[in-house]
């Protein structure tokens, strides 16, 4: 299969209304709503997780975001540029203290949107940096969430670069619309359009079935993974493993200085002839950088199949070994091929999450596809 790169490198819009009562769906905002308020909803961002629960936003939800947070905005430098906005928030929230070159117009409005704590506390205060650090330093709880929220309403991602590989050599890609909404997928050059609001997409008499492994609770921001498969009248195919996501997210893994532990999900499906399960579990992937060298460990479990551990040195092909701790009827030699591959991301180069496959074959026998997610 390709292989998801270890890249150096770094509108259905449902406004925010001020109409009063409680919201009735999507995300509230982390701290104090003006009085009244309703919290900022996008029908689109809502629909789009009954497929993938990672962070997709398009420049016109970003700015119809920022707008809903500006309500209330007391000042009367706020720029109509919301972008900025947005983006200069979350340069503060990341730890930015250096604003001698940005504009009030855009900086006291990036400041109400973390908080309207940090708005009047700094906004007009004689060394803004220094208060801006300080009040950062005592608040650094409420800055991460801002920080998580901001990311992941108003910071522009089009889902439509993000690309997705397969343990069968196919490469999948989203189409949305300029509202935001995911309305096809792509295997190869073999389009499918989205039936609804549901996972599934339709070409002809064929059915693709995307299905992540991500849930409400456990999720990735810039990666998915999971399993496909494309039914024709209603006959389903064969489910294939695959992961991946954005480019502009990918991370230098050389970052790893010493070690790091990730922990996640696997999901899989394994084949003996007529024999078949479907498999849920747990996932840990270790990463060293021993001498400028990547060592990778794969821990996989599983309750109704064996588990297994790949491990890989640099570049050099991978080896697979199973636990001893199932009795399903099929079990593996230990003695096929394997193959694995990783992909990891991050919001600045960091990798703060991983997604990967593996896939584990034996002649006229075991036949596993694996896709899992960490972070």
């Amino acid at each position: 299969m390709g292989k998801i790169p270890y890249i150096l490198a770094f509108v259905g819009l449902l406004a925010a209304c001020n109409d009063g009562g409680s919201p009735s769906s999507g995300y509230q905002r982390p701290g104090n709503f003006q009085p009244g308020n309703r919290p900022y909803e996008n029908r689109a961002k809502t629909d789009n997780k009954k497929i993938t629960n990672m962070t997709i936003t398009n420049e016109t939800q970003a700015v119809a975001n920022i707008a809903s947070l500006l309500r209330g905005y007391p000042g009367t430098d706020k720029n109509t540029d919301n972008l900025k906005i947005a983006d200069m928030a979350i340069q503060i929230a990341t730890g930015r203290d250096d604003f001698d070159d940005v504009s009030a117009d855009v900086f006291k409005p990036a400041l109400y949107v973390i908080s309207q704590d940090l708005y009047s506390t700094c906004a007009d205060g004689a060394n803004v940096s220094t208060c801006v650090a300080n009040w950062r330093a005592k608040n650094s709880s409420e800055m991460k969430k801002r920080l998580s929220y901001l990311r992941e309403w108003s910071e522009p991602i089009d889902i439509s670069t993000a690309t997705f590989l397969s343990t069968a050599d196919t490469e999948l890609k989203f189409t949305v619309d300029d509202a935001g909404n995911i309305t096809d997928i792509t295997v190869n050059d073999d389009s499918f359009k989205r039936d609804g609001t549901t996972n599934r997409f339709v070409s002809g008499n064929r059915t693709l079935t995307y299905d992540s492994g991500s849930s409400s609770s456990f999720k990735l921001s810039y990666a998915d993974f999971g399993m496909y498969n494309i039914a024709t009248d209603d006959v389903p195919g064969e489910k294939i493993a695959f992961a991946g996501g954005y480019k502009t997210k990918m991370a230098d893994i050389t970052k790893i200085k010493n070690s790091k532990m990730f922990s996640g999900i696997a999901v899989g499906n394994v084949t003996n002839g007529d024999k078949e399960f479907a498999l849920n579990g747990t996932a840990q992937l270790n990463v060293e950088n021993i001498e400028s060298t990547l060592h990778t460990t794969l821990q996989v479990g599983f309750d109704n199949w064996y588990g297994f551990t790949v491990n890989q040195t640099g570049t050099e092909n991978p080896t697979i070994k199973f636990t001893d701790t199932a009795n399903t009827g099929f079990d593996p030699t230990g003695n096929g091929n394997v193959s694995m591959n990783v992909g990891y991301y991050g919001p600045d180069g960091t990798p703060t999450e991983a997604v990967g496959t593996v896939h584990y074959t034996e002649t006229d026998g075991i036949n596993m596809d694996v896709a899992f997610g960490v972070h």
